[in-house]
């Protein structure tokens, strides 16, 4: 069984006439893990606070991103049969683990927007002194030279601003997107799924796919050069 994204409507409840003919969505997030010691990651981390293993956060994200904004999800993890009891905890890191990389999210979105004012300001100031300077030596000669000197100044000026720019109208994006991601998934529905044994023979007939590519020769070397 491999990770993958399925969405479906909720039940109806009671809405507000502004909001009839809007259809909300349950977009079920579904992963397949090892074991839930291996998504808590318990054994590979120093952290005592629930979390999850980087990987399983990594995926999740990249899921979630998949789908609509203002989406709410509830999230399927397929375990061994023998960790199904182990809900609450899977529930305390997946909570936890999401509202930390939001917090972490809304922090770094912070730094970009204070970087972001801070370069608009010194940028503002260097274009406002080097276009000033420019002009003052125009003003002095008409040398081809000095005007060839001029316009590539009057560039840098313009580069100078370039960054603030970016930081103010492009860069926060992706990072308001995951915060928003990440809050979405603290509050999501969470699950446990047992392996079945369809699962598993799924997983070893894919192994064994692999096993015969492999022997069949579906994988060559480069070719060598013949020898002189």
């Amino acid at each position: 069984m491999t990770a993958g994204v399925t969405a479906g409507p909720t039940a109806p409840g009671p809405i507000s006439e502004t909001l009839q003919g809007m259809r909300s969505t349950t977009t079920t997030l579904q992963l397949p893990v090892v074991s839930v010691q291996s998504l808590l990651d318990t054994a590979g981390s120093a952290l005592a606070a629930p979390h999850l293993h980087p990987d399983a956060v990594a995926m999740l994200l990249s899921l979630a991103g998949q789908s609509p904004r203002n989406t709410h999800f509830a999230l399927e993890f397929t375990v061994p049969p023998q960790d199904t009891g182990r809900l609450e905890e899977v529930r305390e890191a997946v909570e936890a683990q999401f509202t930390r990389t939001q917090e972490d999210a809304a922090r770094h979105l912070r730094q970009i927007m204070r970087n972001g004012r801070v370069a608009a300001v010194v940028g503002l100031l260097f274009m406002a002194v080097l276009l000033g300077s420019v002009q003052a030596v125009l003003l002095l000669t008409d040398s081809h030279i000095v005007k060839a000197v001029s316009e590539s100044l009057m560039i840098v000026a313009w580069v100078a601003v370039w960054r603030p720019a970016e930081l103010l109208l492009y860069e926060h994006w992706p990072v308001r997107r995951q915060r928003a991601l990440a809050g979405q998934l603290a509050r999501a529905d969470v699950t446990l799924i047992a392996r079945t044994a369809a699962d598993i023979a799924a997983d070893e007939d894919a192994l064994d796919c692999r096993i015969t590519d492999v022997e069949s020769g579906s994988f060559h070397d480069a070719p060598t050069a013949p020898h002189g």
